[in-house]
């Protein structure tokens, strides 16, 4: 992704094409390229970037920088996975000052990154977002994704597909609740904020309406059933609360669940993860052997080269 200066250590690198090939495959992919890369960039460091021919998910896993596009500034926090439109100007990223920054990168070319494209110009001006990490679904797909390129284990072209309609599908959710709200959605979002254990009918109270005619309002704004939606922003109000240390149990009480094993059971369904390997600081990515090549991805990804 960047032309370092000086060099970024490349940790790993794999390009897959067409990954669906050679196994009974339910569908083309969604993706036909898929570019994967992590680095780790000196502190201080400023990299020009440009335009860049595919779909750019990035996710900062250490230290800190910011993108620029434009008169537009997107923070790279730890957490953090920004979502950028095929040939979107990236004018340049620079590093903090402080410590080296840990990135992995996935390019992608296909049908999904031309629609994921398409949303981010009409909502985002320029066609960028930033999800940050008290989303966390995205994030965890994102990694499964990569770890699947990268490390390729028996099965995986099957897992791969699968993991990459997950994570086009919550991409786009995520992208949906990062883009204006309506007010209607703002105040729904308040009541959840003043109280995480509210219910559809309490809500559906709250705004002066029958049950039906608030599911009805609801879809008809998100494509999705309220009940979904709640439980999702308490899950990721139980996430952010682990990571600030608080138990397991401590979580389920603070946001009325019936007990910590109905919790723990709802957030590894929702999330993939248990709330114990959260709260335990459970590793974002295992570590890949640096092979040092100092080779720019996106000159890399340009030419071809595998």
């Amino acid at each position: 992704m960047t032309t370092p200066s000086p060099h970024a250590t490349r940790r790993s690198y794999a390009t897959l094409f067409h990954p669906g090939d050679g196994i009974p495959c339910p569908g083309n992919p969604g993706f036909v390229e898929w570019i994967a890369t992590e680095e780790l960039c000196p502190a201080g460091s400023i990299y020009q970037t440009g335009p860049v021919p595919y779909l750019l998910l990035s996710l900062t896993l250490g230290g800190r920088a910011r993108l620029e596009s434009g008169k537009n500034t997107y923070p790279y926090e730890p957490g953090n996975l920004i979502v950028a439109a095929i040939d979107t100007p990236l004018d340049r990223e620079e590093v903090g000052s402080k410590r080296d920054w840990r990135v992995c990168y996935l390019m992608l070319r296909g049908v999904w990154a031309e629609q994921i494209s398409r949303y981010l110009t009409e909502k985002f001006d320029p066609p960028i977002t930033v999800l940050p990490r008290i989303a966390p679904h995205p994030h965890h797909l994102f990694l499964s994704v990569f770890e699947l390129i990268t490390a390729q284990p028996t099965g995986w072209q099957w897992l791969l597909i699968s993991r990459a309609a997950e994570l086009v599908s919550e991409i786009f959710r995520a992208m949906r609740e990062a883009a204006p709200e309506d007010p209607f959605l703002v105040a729904v979002r308040q009541c959840l904020q003043n109280d995480a254990r509210v219910s559809v009918p309490q809500l559906a109270a709250h705004f002066k309406q029958t049950p039906r005619q608030f599911i009805y309002r609801f879809r008809k704004l998100t494509s999705e059933a309220p009940a979904g939606w709640i439980r999702r922003r308490r899950i990721d109000a139980a996430y952010r609360l682990l990571g600030q240390g608080l138990s397991v149990t401590e979580v389920a009480e603070q946001l009325g669940f019936s007990n910590p094993y109905h919790f723990s059971r709802m957030f590894k369904n929702v999330l993939g993860v248990s709330p114990s390997s959260v709260a335990g600081g459970t590793r974002l990515l295992r570590r890949h052997t640096p092979t040092n090549d100092g080779r720019d991805t996106a000159q890399k990804a340009s030419s071809g080269t595998v």
